[in-house]
């Protein structure tokens, strides 16, 4: 039975990826995204029509795709992969966007109920006229109903503050593929034992088997001796009775020897769950909102180091933050560095001038609040 659910599951896969399974879209590029230093995934985009523009991938009508194919090690935490799309969504689209699809955000982080493992493969498909089909290693997840939805997440990766500009020039050049980048791509694929347990995700809890009634009986009754008379007892004899000989003691036996402790049982990985709650609307926007604010406030203490404009300087950086509940920072990292010191100074810079930051509201869980930090310094023309 668990044979034939595999192998069900892995043709599914199989024909999922088939290049006839994808005819209405092509590749449209490929990117490598990394976090300090350390690649977490290989995205691909893939388009009817292939194009260099990020308005003409958002605006072209037919079906669209974005896949994620997980690379790190340790994989992806649920609760990472969640924050890494509300925040991307929440700097690339409008409030008004962001509002309509508010619930459809929810729906969509809360399919995913664990670690992203290594060689995962997390597919979202526009397919006009049935919605936003999201996928794990050929498992569908849900479908979200509404299409510009798919437009919302892929801003994330097109829009004008993606995770990283590279990563955006990537997907956006059909003719610069890397042949190695693309054959890593094609040959990650996950396990029998992982499409296995993605394929549970989707089956519903078995009701608990009722308690079986207590058997009805009688109160017990007490036992009682049967009773004996004097004339049914033996009489006493005179002569006493003789002694018993001492049992014979028995022989020493050698004490056995110390069986050898069992060796410990190898145990399968269990699936690792994220002790995040499940998001909710409430939560969605209090995080919206919140980070939006957190933006606002470093960009108010942000300026272009004035040496760096005369040299003409520019780059993209990226830094991890994590605050306290009070908005006071534990720690900063730098997920993505400019070449130049100027501008790296400059965003950690900014980033202390504008703590401490106001108290993480209570909607939205946890000791601390983590969230990453894009800059971009652009020469004026």
């Amino acid at each position: 039975m668990f044979k034939a659910s595999v192998m069900s599951v892995l043709l599914s896969f199989a024909l999922y990826l088939a290049p006839s399974a994808m005819a209405a879209s092509s590749l449209n590029g490929l990117a490598s995204h990394q976090e300090l230093g350390n690649e977490m995934f290989i995205g691909a985009l893939y388009l009817e029509s292939r194009t260099d523009s990020a308005d003409t991938a958002l605006n072209s009508p037919g079906a669209k795709r974005m896949e994620l194919r997980i690379t790190a090690d340790n994989g992806i935490p649920s609760r990472r992969f969640s924050r890494m799309w509300i925040e991307g969504v929440s700097i690339n689209n409008s409030g008004s966007a962001l509002t309509a699809q508010a619930d459809n955000m929810v729906a969509f982080s809360n399919l995913f109920r664990g670690r992203l493992r290594r060689n995962d493969v997390v597919t979202i498909e526009l397919n006009p006229g049935t919605g936003v089909a999201v996928g794990l290693n050929g498992v569908e997840l849900g479908v979200i109903e509404d299409e510009p939805f798919f437009n919302l997440l892929a801003r994330a990766w097109v829009g004008n503050v993606p995770l990283s500009s590279t990563f955006r020039d990537n997907l956006l050049s059909p003719s610069e593929i890397p042949g190695d980048l693309r054959s890593r791509f094609e040959a990650i694929e996950p396990s029998a034992a992982r499409i296995e347990t993605v394929a549970q995700w989707n089956q519903p809890e078995p009701e608990p088997e009722p308690a079986p009634e207590p058997e009805s009986s009688a109160p017990p009754v007490a036992a009682t001796a049967p009773l004996v008379t004097a004339l049914d007892m033996p009489k006493a004899s005179l002569e006493p009775e003789p002694e018993p000989e001492p049992a014979p003691e028995p022989e020493p036996q050698p004490e056995p020897e110390p069986e050898p402790e069992p060796e410990p049982a190898v145990v399968a990985e269990e699936e690792e769950e994220d002790d995040e709650p499940l998001l909710t609307a409430e939560s969605l926007r209090a995080q919206q909102l919140y980070f939006s604010n957190l933006m606002r406030s470093i960009l108010q203490n942000t300026s272009y180091p004035r040496r760096a404009l005369q040299r003409g300087q520019e780059g993209e950086i990226r830094v991890a933050v994590v605050i306290d509940r009070a908005g006071a920072i534990q720690s900063m990292n730098m997920l993505e560095e400019s070449e130049h010191s100027l501008l790296n100074r400059e965003a950690e810079r900014a980033i202390r001038e504008a703590a401490p930051f106001p108290d993480v509201p209570e909607v939205i869980r946890g000791d601390v609040y983590e969230f990453s930090v894009p800059f971009t310094f652009v020469v004026p023309e």
